[in-house]
């Protein structure tokens, strides 16, 4: 099995200000799998970064960096209106799992507890094991 890369359009847990600019650079390099941050731009530059992702034919991913409940449910909803393949981050799959119900999107909550911004995974080994597992 060959390693996947995701390329992430980010610096500091935001998307960045140019990530349009940058995205024909990276898929001439032959990224096929391209990401962003859930904050950074609003809604309407998210959508058109979206769109031209597609556009070049690549997978899209977004990953959540909200801490709250209300903030990541919303951020479930952006990732739906996008209609991204792949949902990453977040701690709450039971609040996430029905808003994307019924779409194409994987999704890939952190195990563990996350903290801050940039986020850092903490607690223990086995707390992380005993999160992944629920």
């Amino acid at each position: 099995m060959k390693p996947e890369f995701i390329f992430m359009l980010t610096r500091a847990d935001r998307t960045v200000a140019n990530a349009r600019e940058l995205l024909p650079e990276v898929i001439a390099a032959g990224v096929r799998r391209v990401g962003f941050k859930d904050v950074g731009l609003p809604f309407e530059a998210l959508r058109d970064l979206a769109l031209d992702v597609r556009h070049f034919g690549a997978e899209l991913y977004i990953e959540v960096v909200s801490l709250d409940l209300d903030s990541e449910v919303e951020s479930a909803r952006v990732a739906v209106e996008l209609g991204v393949d792949w949902l990453l981050g977040g701690t709450r799959p039971d609040a996430v799992l029905p808003v994307i119900a019924g779409t194409t999107i994987r999704y890939c909550p952190f195990p563990g507890r996350v903290v801050g911004h940039p986020s850092v995974l903490s607690g223990s080994i086995d707390d992380v094991i005993e999160s992944h597992a629920e």
